[in-house]
C-alpha cells in the first residue's frame, strides 16, 4: 500500500500528516496484548484507506468505524469495506476537532495522523464526551510523537509504552476517571 502526502489529496500539511497503512499482523499483536478486552465499539481516528479498521475488526470489537478529512480517501475506504461487504464498519469524512459522534466508542486508534494542536483539539472533543456520557475509555497511539497532548488532559494514564518493529513508539493510555468504569 502506498504512502499518501497531504497534498496529494487537497489537505493542507499544517493539519493533516502523511497516511500510510499500519494495519496487519504487528497491530493485531498490540492490541491483543494490551490490558483491555474489545468488546466494546473502536473509531479509527485518521482513517486513511481502512487497513487498521479491517485489523482492528478481527479483536472483538462489535463495531470499528474511521474518521477520515479526506474525502477521497474516506471514499477509498468505503469502497475497501463494500468490497469486503463488512457490515460492522462506516466511515465518516470530517475534521476530529469537531466530530460529534465520540460519544459512541470507547476505544480509539491514531497512527499520528495529525499535528500536536490537531490532537489537543481532538483528545479536548474525547474528554468532552467522557463528561457527557462517562465510561471507560482508551487511546492507542501508534507513532505516538505528541503524546504530551493526551498527558496534559490530566484524564489519562499512559498504561503501556512500547516500539514496534519500525522504532516508532507505541502508547496505549486509559481514561482516569473513578466513575467511567
Amino acid at each position: 500500500m502506498k504512502v499518501v502526502r497531504p497534498e496529494e489529496v487537497g489537505l493542507d500539511p499544517a493539519l493533516a500528516y502523511k497516511s500510510s497503512p499500519s494495519g496487519g499482523r504487528e497491530l493485531l499483536e498490540i492490541v491483543r496484548a494490551l490490558d483491555y478486552s474489545p468488546s466494546g465499539c473502536a473509531l479509527d481516528i485518521g482513517c486513511g484507506k481502512g487497513s487498521a479498521i479491517r485489523t482492528l475488526l478481527r479483536c472483538g470489537f462489535a463495531r470499528v468505524d474511521g474518521l477520515e478529512l479526506s474525502p477521497g480517501l474516506a471514499q477509498i475506504a468505503r469502497r475497501n469495506f463494500s468490497r469486503l461487504r463488512e457490515r460492522r464498519t462506516t466511515i465518516f469524512t470530517g475534521d476530529a476537532t469537531d466530530f460529534e459522534q465520540f460519544d459512541s466508542y470507547d476505544f480509539y486508534y491514531l497512527y499520528n495522523p495529525f499535528p500536536g494542536e490537531v490532537l489537543e483539539g481532538c483528545v479536548s472533543e474525547i474528554v468532552s464526551s467522557m463528561d457527557r456520557r462517562p465510561r471507560r475509555t482508551h487511546i492507542l497511539y501508534l507513532n505516538s510523537v505528541h503524546d504530551e497532548q493526551i498527558a496534559a488532559t490530566g484524564r489519562f494514564d499512559a498504561m503501556a509504552h512500547r516500539r514496534n518493529s519500525r522504532g516508532y513508539p507505541i502508547t496505549f493510555h486509559r481514561s482516569t476517571d473513578a466513575d467511567d468504569r
